[in-house]
C-alpha cells in the first residue's frame, strides 16, 4: 500500500487459490468509494493504548508491504495443491516527511525504539449509514510494534530537506 500526498491510495494485491467451480451468478455492484491520501492520518505512540490520544503526524508519504510466504502442499493424484501452508510473515515499510528536527524519527532509529503506529483512511464526505447515526467508509491499520531500521535525510541545495525512516 502506498499513501502519497495529492495521490490516490494505491493498493496492489496478489491472491492465490484453488480453481473455482463453474456457476452462473449475477454480480451486484455498490457505490465505489475512492480513497485519497488527503483522507489518511498516521499516529505514533509508545504503546498501542497511547494511539487513541496521539496526534496525527504530518507525512509526505508512507508505504508498507505485507508479505506472507505461502507454499503449495502437493497431493498424489491431483494437479492442484491439496492446501496452502503458511510460511514467514513480514511487514516492511517506509515513511517520508519534511525534516523538522531529529526527534521525529532519527532519535528512534538510532536508539532502536519500538513504537505503535496507526494508519486511518476515512472518507468523511460519504455517509453510508442510511440513518441519523453517521458512518463513513474507513480503513484502519494498527501496528502494535514498529522499529525504524534505517534513517536518512536529503541534503540537496535549494531543495526541501526530507527524511525517510
Amino acid at each position: 500500500m502506498t499513501i502519497e500526498a495529492n495521490q490516490y491510495v494505491k493498493v496492489v494485491a496478489t491472491v492465490r487459490g484453488k480453481a473455482g467451480a463453474t456457476t452462473t451468478l449475477t454480480p451486484s455492484y455498490t457505490t465505489d468509494y475512492r480513497l485519497l491520501a488527503k483522507m489518511a492520518g498516521v499516529k505514533f505512540a509508545s504503546t498501542e493504548a497511547g494511539l487513541a490520544g496521539a496526534s496525527v503526524r504530518t507525512l509526505r508519504k508512507i508505504e508498507f508491504t505485507i508479505s506472507k510466504s505461502l507454499e503449495d502442499e502437493p497431493a498424489l493424484g491431483s494437479n492442484e495443491p491439496n492446501d496452502y501452508i503458511n510460511g514467514a510473515f513480514m511487514i516492511e515499510g517506509m515513511i517520508e516527511s519534511t525534516f523538522d528536527n531529529t526527534t521525529d524519527f532519527q532519535d528512534d532509529a538510532l536508539a532502536g525504539t519500538k513504537r505503535a503506529m496507526q494508519i486511518t483512511i476515512e472518507d468523511d464526505t460519504n455517509d453510508i449509514s442510511g440513518n441519523a447515526t453517521s458512518a463513513y467508509p474507513t480503513l484502519d491499520f494498527i501496528f502494535s510494534k514498529i522499529v525504524y531500521t534505517e534513517w536518512a535525510r536529503t541534503t540537496g541545495n535549494n531543495d526541501v530537506v526530507k527524511q525517510t525512516a
